[in-house]
């Protein structure tokens, strides 16, 4: 799931932290925190989200680390938990984002909005774009 990938990446498991300044006056950053996937649109349009993915979660921690959980149907209507996702994370400024997990880095750019954030990313297949975005609310 691209989601996950980018998000634990992903992607996208979470400790609730809080947003405030720390001791040394240093604003917190935007990302830290816990966010569970909330919605999806392809091309503009919303696309009616899977039971089992409106579960899954990622949470960012002050290390710069992040860790995420993700959930499928078994095929019985249950949501069963996949293996879990671990990774670090990195502020690059200007909502640029970099995950690393597996050896694999994913560089985004995200939207936050009030207790929500979103990314954007497209896909090209057979010669035509797809471009999704991704939203996920502050738990």
């Amino acid at each position: 799931m691209k989601k996950l990938i980018v998000l634990f990446v992903a992607t996208l498991s979470l400790c609730i932290t809080s947003c405030g300044s720390d001791d040394d006056g240093v604003s917190q950053d935007a990302l830290i925190g816990s966010w569970q996937f909330s919605q999806e649109f392809e091309n503009g349009e919303l696309i009616t989200s899977d039971p089992c993915d409106l579960q899954d979660v990622v949470t960012f921690n002050a290390d710069g680390t992040f860790t995420g959980r993700s959930f499928e149907d078994d095929g019985t209507g249950t949501c069963v938990e996949l293996e879990g996702i671990t990774g670090t994370w990195e502020n690059g400024g200007n909502n640029v984002y970099s995950f690393t997990s597996d050896g694999e880095t994913d560089t985004e750019t995200i939207t936050f909005s009030a207790n929500t954030f979103s990314i954007e990313y497209s896909e090209t297949f057979e010669g035509t774009t797809t471009v999704y975005r991704e939203v996920y609310t502050r738990i």
